[in-house]
């Protein structure tokens, strides 16, 4: 069986339709199509509901769920097995470095999922503040890169690609809030909590703001704090309602305590990347890395939300 067409299969299911699966996977809409349909023949069965000019997410068939069920470990014991033959033991450490919003929600579970079953792979992760990261990364300090940073410029020599879906969400302690969707105008009023105006989640706060002609000025700033647990922190005690990255409410032993509250008009997209250098073909550890950080296995029952881009 051709676990190409696997991985394409599983694309297309975790991005709900052929378009985004050939984004995701660098290939034309059509070769998408191709693929699912040379896989179906071959097992004989239909694996995805079809409708002309669909509009909703393509969703699997009876069959095709339990097919991606046996597909996602198919595919893990395969490059756990080509990871082992291939890896030397003598092969340098991995160093990854991340800036701290994924240091401390993504980047632990992937590397964690990534090394079960790997016992060659030597990795080291190293966090670093803001945009220091990228200059690492230039220096050869750290051989990638895991960032929500956006605003970052680098040449040809590197391979900057999302991976993982990360929004922020305003929320609120139960206490506070019912959860209930809110306007812009009722958020002006709510006592709101911040991060750093250096930081990269409240650069994108901004940005949002602006695409509404909306500066911070306009919303109610009450409370600035360093890091994402430090907003949440805050919210939990009750002192107002702050922005933070989805993932980081993954993991929390008092989430039952806060709500998720929906703005309406105001949603903050945040990719996280992967980059690294293109001249990086020999080194095989990264390059298993990026292809199992690609993939949806480490994903799978540890986070509540799409996190597929």
């Amino acid at each position: 069986m051709n676990f190409r067409w696997m991985e394409i299969y599983l694309s297309v299911i975790d991005t709900g339709s052929f378009a985004a699966a050939a984004r995701k996977q660098y290939m034309t809409q059509p070769a998408v199509s191709i693929a699912v349909s040379s896989l179906e023949k071959e097992v004989k069965q239909t694996l995805l509901y079809r409708k002309a000019g669909q509009r909703t997410c393509i969703q699997p068939t009876p069959e095709g769920k339990i097919f991606a069920e046996y597909a996602r470990r198919t595919l893990d014991e395969y490059w756990k097995v080509r990871d082992f033959l291939s890896i030397r033991a003598d092969e340098k450490p991995l160093i990854i470095g991340t800036s701290p919003t994924p240091a401390s929600s993504i980047v632990p579970i992937l590397v964690s999922s990534f090394r079960n079953g790997r016992p060659k792979c030597s990795i080291q992760v190293r966090a670093f503040r803001g945009k220091e990261l990228i200059q690492e990364l230039k220096k050869g300090t750290v051989d990638c890169a895991i960032t929500g940073i956006s605003s970052f410029v680098l040449d040809e020599k590197y391979v900057v690609e999302p991976f993982f879906n990360d929004p922020m969400v305003l929320i609120s302690s139960k206490t506070f809030h019912d959860g209930n969707p809110i306007t812009v105008n009722q958020l002006k009023k709510l006592p709101l909590i911040i991060r750093g105006m250096d930081c990269n989640t409240t650069e994108l706060i901004i940005q949002q703001l602006k695409k509404l002609d909306l500066t911070l000025e306009d919303l109610n700033v009450t409370l600035q704090v360093i890091g994402n647990s430090d907003v949440i922190q805050q919210v939990r005690e009750g002192y107002g309602v702050g922005f933070v990255v989805r993932s980081s409410l993954e993991n929390g032993s008092d989430s039952d305590k806060i709500n998720i509250i929906p703005v309406k008009r105001l949603e903050i997209n945040r990719e996280i990347r992967l980059v690294y250098p293109r001249a990086s073909e020999d080194f095989q550890t990264l390059q298993s890395f990026v292809q199992y950080a690609r993939g949806g296995n480490w994903r799978t029952q540890k986070f509540s939300f799409n996190t597929i881009l």
